[in-house]
């Protein structure tokens, strides 16, 4: 015990002298102690356990007390290096990553002590197993394995440490710089900015990947970083402890992306693990939802530590911070072109992250001693989990933007829906109002965007031939229309039964899908949105007929160039919810004669005019001026 007792003297002088600039070298473990131990051990062994010692009971009794003895003092001994090495590893713990070069010395010493406790102990352990000592295997095997944990604690806790500086470095050097650029430079959404914002998004997870690439090489060391733990530590050890922790972040960075995007950030003690309600041969659906969840649900640090738990709050806090800040100063089209860019940036880290650091660790492993020529195959992805994660991340913060746009377009709509709705006038609308046309001017800004980062056509299709437009339908009015069977007003019942028939739609997607990145599929989730916050608005109004007639022509409208924004599945999806919600101004408005009908007889004009002639009139005469109406 005086040995211990004497070595934690000589450590506690060293540890003073080095901070003064003196060093002098003194084990991290009490050699001297061991010595003592294999030595006390060993002539007990050979005079009560010899060869001339019977198999008896009394032989029995000295065999435990022999084993008694070593395990009380071993144990007395690692809690002892247990401590002195945790003390250590204290010290570094408070380092900041600037200082990470002599904190790499300090712990390259620390790892050098440790293979030569592990070495040390194995020795001693041999020794006392030999048939002249007498000590019981077991007890022999159970020093060896614990200074293996010892060995095992400090090198995880230091990989721990490591990646958990990488992930506020990326915040603080990668993440945080390319939101900031982003808020300057984006004055305009237009479409040379997000490619521009884009190539900023590829940079700067390439910087946070070339981060995690000389965190990993700091660690394995690959024989440049003499003083890496990868140069003295058991290298199966280490593989296992940086492919955990490099799991671990690519899934905390996939959840910080989509925090920062607007997202709630994941609180890892609660799990809404949210069902839809699918049929029972629809086996397919059910494992991908199941894959959905237990990649957006793994854990990315131990909360049963509550370091951990403190450090959580800490990113947390950066992260959060972030949001706050574009959300009090970036400008919308700024906060537009970063939604944006996000995306791209987890699509972007769905195909490189996994692979980068599989790469990482491959190039990085010492050679010598260890590989062979044949290719060392790692791979931290190894179920895949990780590229579904950033997938669901990207497929989120899809969302937001969409959602957002929607919203916009919405709030545009109705910006003044209360004095529009009780419009008096005896003539008939002269085009579609004001909202019709903002909520397609932000459709036409979110194709441009779209278009620019996933390819493909600014618009679904060309513009149509108003004036061929113009005059079918004109020649539909009157006599022809009247014998397709538009007779009269809808009333009551008919209302009903009109609403019976529009087909329910879907407006937000299950937390469960994951997006299509397409442009169609982010206008289609905009629209739907924004017709149907329209529709939510519609119903706190009553509408004059004037007011109705109005709803009728923009409804024509925009059904009529939805082909040009969207697909034609999702026109029909849309024409159901704008159909919807012109069935939800008839029942609101105070002229029930004219709800349903859809030719107005013009006698200025001498015409029998429709919602949708009103509409391509409209049209045509934006065109004959130069200027387009989409």
């Amino acid at each position: 015990e005086s040995l211990l007792d004497d070595h934690l003297i000589d450590v506690q002088d060293n540890t003073s002298n080095s901070d003064k600039g003196d060093q002098s070298p003194t084990s991290l473990y009490p050699v001297k102690f061991l010595n003592s131990l294999l030595e006390a051990t060993t002539i007990y062994g050979v005079t009560f356990n010899g060869k001339s010692f019977k198999n008896n009971a009394e032989d029995q009794k000295s065999a435990e007390i022999l084993s008694r003895y070593v395990t009380t003092w071993g144990s007395n001994f690692f809690a002892h290096v247990r401590g002195v090495l945790l003390q250590h590893a204290l010290e570094s713990d408070h380092q900041e990553y600037k200082q990470e070069e002599e904190d790499d010395e300090r712990f390259a010493s620390i790892s050098s002590e440790l293979m030569k406790l592990v070495t040390s102990v194995r020795d001693i352990a041999s020794s006392l197993a030999l048939p002249e000592v007498g000590l019981d295997m077991e007890v022999a095997s159970g020093l060896v394995e614990e200074a293996v944990g010892i060995t095992e604690s400090l090198v995880r806790r230091r990989v721990k440490r490591k990646f958990r500086l990488l992930r506020v470095r990326v915040i603080e050097d990668c993440i945080s710089p390319f939101i900031s650029s982003v808020m300057e430079d984006a004055t305009m959404a237009n479409k040379e900015t997000i490619i521009r914002t884009a190539q900023l998004a590829n940079s700067a997870l390439s910087d946070g990947m070339q981060f995690a690439d000389d965190t990993i090489q700091s660690i394995l060391g690959n024989g440049v970083n003499e003083k890496a733990p990868g140069a003295t530590l058991d290298l199966e050890m280490l593989k296992l402890a940086v492919s955990k922790n490099a799991r671990k972040f690519a899934f905390w960075l996939a959840a910080s992306l989509e925090a920062i995007s607007g997202c709630d950030m994941a609180d890892d003690h609660v799990l809404l693990d949210v069902k839809r309600m699918l049929k029972p041969d629809d086996e397919g659906d059910h494992e991908l939802d199941k894959l959905v969840i237990e990649a957006a649900s793994v854990l990315t640090s131990d909360k049963s530590d509550d370091e951990e738990i403190e450090a959580d709050r800490k990113e947390h806090k950066l992260v959060n911070s972030l949001r706050e800040h574009i959300e009090d100063f970036a400008s919308d089209a700024a906060s537009d072109v970063l939604n944006i860019a996000l995306v791209e940036m987890c699509r972007l880290a769905e195909r490189n992250v996994s692979n980068n650091m599989n790469q990482s660790m491959v190039s990085n492993i010492p050679k010598s001693g260890y590989r062979t020529d044949k290719q060392e195959q790692i791979n931290v992805d190894v179920d895949a989990m990780i590229s579904i994660r950033f997938k669901i991340a990207a497929s989120r913060s899809l969302s937001i933007y969409a959602s957002a746009k929607g919203h916009e377009a919405s709030s545009t709509a109705c910006y003044d829906i209360f004095e529009s709705c009780s419009l008096k006038s005896e003539f008939f609308p002269h085009g579609p109002s004001d909202s019709a046309l903002k909520v397609l001017e932000i459709a036409k800004g979110v194709c441009i965007n779209c278009s620019a980062v996933f390819g493909g056509n600014e618009m679904a299709s060309s513009l149509p031939d108003f004036n061929d437009d113009y005059r079918q339908d004109m020649s539909m009015n009157g006599a022809s229309r009247l014998a397709s069977g538009n007779h009269g007003a809808m009333k009551g019942l008919s209302l009903d039964v009109a609403r019976m028939f529009t087909e329910k739609v879907e407006i937000y997607p299950h937390p469960l899908d994951i997006a299509i990145f397409t442009r169609d599929h982010v206008i289609s989730f905009m629209m739907r949105v924004a017709f149907r916050a329209w529709l939510e608005q519609i119903r706190q109004c009553t509408f004059a007929p004037f007011a109705y007639r109005q709803m009728q022509v923009d409804v024509e409208f925009l059904k009529y160039l939805l082909p040009h924004y969207v697909n034609e599945d999702s026109a029909d999806t849309l024409h159901s919810v704008l159909t919807d919600l012109l069935l939800n101004v008839g029942e609101r408005c105070t002229d029930p004669e004219c709800v349903g009908i859809s030719e107005f007889h013009d006698e200025a004009m001498g015409k029998v005019l429709s919602p949708l002639s009103i509409a391509l009139n409209y049209l045509n005469e934006e065109e004959s001026a130069g200027r387009h109406g989409e």
